[in-house]
C-alpha cells in the first residue's frame, strides 16, 4: 500500500496528513500531550504562538498545522550574510529571548523529572573547566524546560501585518534532554539556542557569513531573556552550556571521532572569538 503521508523530518515520526500535523512518540505520549496542551494554553496569554494539540490517539498526537513562513534559521543566515538590517535582526532575537524567559517563568508541570547531565555533557563541561557539574547545577536557576529550544523549532509568521514568534515541539532532543518534564538549569534551553547562533547551520553558508556580527545576536537574545526573566543570566555559564550542547549534539551524530572534533572546532574557534576551553 502506498504511504501517502508527507514526512516533516528524517526520522519520519512527524508527518502531515489531511492538513494536520501528527507526531508519533516512542515514550511518554501522555506526558507530551499534557505538556503541549499546557504550553498552548500559556501561548494564548504570552507573546508567542504554539500549535494546538487537537487529539491524542495511542502514541500519536495530532496538532494544528501552523504554516511556517520563515524559520529563525533563515533570518539568522540572512543577517550573518549582511542581507537584512542589524536593527531588525537584533529586535527579532531579543523577542525570541523574551519568549523563552516568559515560558520559563510560567511553565508548571505536574510531574517533575530532575535533569542530570549525560557522560558526554560531563566530559564537555570538564573541557570548559567545570569538573563537578552536579554540584554547580544545584546552585543555578532552575526551570521546567522546553527541551529543544533551537533553530528547528522556532519560526516567524506574519499575521495581520505583525511578525509573530512561533514555537514548536517541546520534546526531549535526546542529546542533552531525555525526559518530557525535565526540571533543570535555565542554561539548558539558553545553551541550545546559543549553540545554534554560534553557527549550527549547513556549512556551505559559512563562506558568506560575517562572524563579526555574531556577538550582536548573542547579546540580543540574552538581553531579551534578561528583560523578561525572573533570574539573572551569567554569560560565562551560557557559553559553557552552549559548548556542552554542541559537543553532545555532534557526539550523537558522529560518536567520539575526528569528525566530531572537526565539527566542534568549526563551531568554536578563535576566529569567531567564542572559545571556552
Amino acid at each position: 500500500m502506498e504511504d501517502k503521508n508527507i514526512y516533516l523530518n528524517k526520522s519520519k515520526n512527524v508527518f502531515l496528513k489531511d492538513n494536520e500535523v501528527i507526531k508519533k512518540y516512542d515514550v511518554d505520549s501522555d506526558k507530551e500531550y499534557i505538556k503541549s496542551r499546557h504550553i498552548f494554553d500559556l501561548s494564548k496569554k504570552l507573546a508567542f504562538i504554539f500549535p494546538e494539540p487537537l487529539e491524542k490517539n495511542g502514541n500519536t498526537v495530532k496538532f494544528e498545522n501552523i504554516k511556517s513562513e520563515k524559520s529563525i534559521r533563515e533570518e539568522y543566515i540572512a543577517f550573518m550574510k549582511d542581507l537584512i538590517k542589524e536593527r531588525d535582526a537584533v529586535s527579532l532575537f531579543e523577542r525570541v529571548g523574551g519568549v523563552l524567559a516568559t515560558l520559563h517563568n510560567s511553565m508548571m508541570l505536574n510531574e517533575r523529572n530532575y535533569w542530570f547531565p549525560s557522560e558526554p555533557f560531563i566530559k564537555a563541561m570538564r573541557k570548559c573547566g567545570v569538573n563537578d557539574i552536579d554540584s554547580y547545577t544545584r546552585r543555578l536557576p532552575m526551570t521546567y524546560m522546553h527541551c529543544d529550544f533551537g533553530f528547528s523549532n522556532i519560526s516567524v509568521n506574519n499575521i495581520n501585518g505583525e511578525n509573530n514568534i512561533v514555537i514548536y515541539d517541546a520534546s526531549p532532543n535526546n542529546f542533552t534532554t531525555f525526559r518530557t518534564s525535565n526540571l533543570g538549569p535555565i542554561y539548558i534551553d539558553i545553551g541550545n539556542m546559543i549553540s545554534c547562533l554560534n553557527g549550527l547551520v549547513p556549512v556551505w553558508n559559512y563562506f558568506h557569513m560575517k562572524w563579526n556580527k555574531l556577538p550582536a545576536l548573542k547579546e540580543a537574545f540574552l538581553k531579551g531573556y534578561r528583560d523578561k526573566s525572573e533570574c539573572d543570566v551569567d554569560m560565562s555559564w551560557a557559553d559553557k552550556f552552549s559548548y556542552a550542547t554542541a559537543y553532545c549534539y555532534f557526539n550523537k551524530q558522529y560518536g567520539e571521532s575526528l569528525k566530531q572534533k572537526a565539527a566542534i572546532n568549526m563551531l568554536f574557534n578563535k576566529f569567531k572569538h567564542n572559545t571556552v576551553d
